[in-house]
């Protein structure tokens, strides 16, 4: 199972909702380019938990309405051309996921 994030402004809480999902084979995580605190957090997981992480920056523009959206078809791009045949569990920054291998076991 892959993970899929956008975040930025999320220093403070994305350490609970990787440890929830640490268990997925591979963490994309689209990072908006504006918050150095998250960048740094996440470059802690990387190092913690090599070649689990993967990062995309894709520049978050405010004033567009429609940026959510964009930014997640960003890592379902990604996915569907890395990842095809898995499945992908979304993700806000600020989500904890229980128990991951119960939606593994569930999706199978």
């Amino acid at each position: 199972m892959i993970i899929g994030y956008i975040g930025d402004w999320c220093a403070k809480f994305i350490d609970m909702s990787f440890e929830s999902v640490i268990n997925a084979e591979k963490i994309i995580f689209v990072w908006g380019t504006e918050d150095k605190d998250t960048l740094n957090k996440f470059e802690e997981w990387n190092r913690r938990y090599p070649n689990k992480f993967i990062l995309i920056e894709n520049k978050f523009d405010q004033n567009d309405k429609g940026m959510n959206g964009k930014a997640r078809n960003v890592y379902l791009e990604y996915a569907k051309k890395n990842f095809t045949n898995e499945w992908m569990l979304v993700c806000d920054p600020d989500e904890v996921v229980e128990d991951l291998n119960k939606i593994k076991e569930f999706i199978q």
